[in-house]
């Protein structure tokens, strides 16, 4: 976007914007998850099959392939654990941008209560303990 495009952005038409990508991500974020618990479910399997190669015949190449399906399975499960993060925090955030109340609108009273000089509400536990309010 260029400068004044993003000057004349309204509160309201910046909420649509949020609220379309939460929307498009709330309908392609299920069909990604699908296909990575497929991966996961043939992850558990190939590492389940190489564990009992493993145990029977305990030589170094079947110690090898036993290592790698396992670091497999585990990166998919935590592609998995992640997409059910995003899905659960798109949803989330969609009800929050889809609120009737507008609770986005404290955003920009405290904004505009910092623009005229005073001080925030939330400061940072590292600097002085939080709320001074």
């Amino acid at each position: 976007m260029h400068t004044q495009a993003l000057v004349d952005l309204t509160p309201a038409a910046l909420v649509e914007l949020i609220q379309a990508k939460h929307r498009q991500l709330l309908k392609d974020l299920p069909g990604l998850l699908d296909v990575r618990e497929q991966e996961l479910s043939s992850a558990f399997a190939a590492a389940k099959e190489a564990r009992s190669t493993m145990n029977e015949d305990p030589s170094e190449a079947n110690i090898q392939a036993h290592d790698e399906r396992e670091a497999f399975r585990r990166s998919a499960e935590s592609r998995v654990y992640r997409l059910r993060d995003a899905c659960a925090n798109t949803e989330q955030s969609m009800a929050y941008w889809a609120d009737d109340t507008e609770p986005w609108r404290e955003l920009l009273d405290a904004r505009d209560r910092v623009d005229a000089g005073q001080a925030p509400r939330f400061k940072s536990k590292k600097k002085n303990g939080g709320d001074t309010s």
